[in-house]
């Protein structure tokens, strides 16, 4: 019996397993439009009540599009402070934009 038990248990671990997701996924996250690159400090997470929106990208032609087609999806997360902001300020100037003056950006 015990014998049994220890089978269906050690079968229902590897099923989960098997059909579960891989936390290796090659997926990049963007976080109110600035792509992460490390995992946020200490402090620095979002927490569920702070977040507006979520939209997960799967498909390859959307991600070469994007820009992300090393990657085998994206998952943005927009904050509601983001959402709030004027458009002016969620603007990110690339680095065509930007002036550099007396060695700063």
């Amino acid at each position: 019996m015990k014998k049994n038990i220890l089978y269906f248990f050690a079968l229902f671990l590897f099923s989960l397993h098997s059909y579960g997701q891989s936390p290796t996924g090659n997926v990049i996250y963007i976080i109110d439009s600035i792509p992460v690159i490390d995992d946020p400090e200490y402090g620095n997470e979002i927490n569920n009540e702070d977040i507006a929106e979520v939209n997960v990208i799967k498909n390859k032609d959307t991600l070469r599009l994007l820009g992300y087609d090393k990657f085998d999806g994206a998952i943005y997360i927009f904050t509601k402070e983001y959402r709030n902001r004027p458009e002016d300020l969620k603007q990110i100037p690339s680095s065509k934009q930007m002036v550099k003056k007396s060695g700063v950006w």
